[in-house]
């Protein structure tokens, strides 16, 4: 019994360790943003990027979409567990801003405590 015990905590372990998770990030435009300039075709866009690790430590980012100048949410699928450096930039003719961060942790449920055998 107690081999059946820790053969289930190992699967449900083993389960959570290799969860995917999904990140919805969320963001406010300033009212510069948004400005005639952009009423150009391409003029203005935003870029997510993240990051591996927190992001007082993250140097290297990957872009992972480029958005509207309006949109102000975007939904990152399929995110192991882990700790992120995500980003966003907004570009207005040609000029990328700096990057606006926020460090996201994702980690597996601890294990359960006070099991008993029955």
């Amino acid at each position: 019994m107690r081999a059946l015990v820790l053969l289930v905590l190992m699967l449900l372990f083993a389960t959570f360790a290799e969860a995917q998770n999904t990140v919805k990030l969320s963001w406010t435009l300033s009212t510069n943003d948004v400005s005639a300039a952009c009423a150009a075709a391409g003029a203005c866009q935003q870029t997510i990027y993240r990051g591996a690790g927190a992001c007082s430590t993250t140097t290297t980012f990957s872009a992972l979409a480029t958005l509207s100048a309006s949109q102000t949410t975007y939904s990152d699928t399929a995110v192991p567990n882990g700790t992120y450096c995500y980003a966003v930039t907004f570009t207005l003719l040609a000029e990328e801003s700096a990057k606006d961060t926020a460090t996201v942790s994702l980690q597996p449920p601890s294990a359960p405590t006070g099991l008993h055998r029955i």
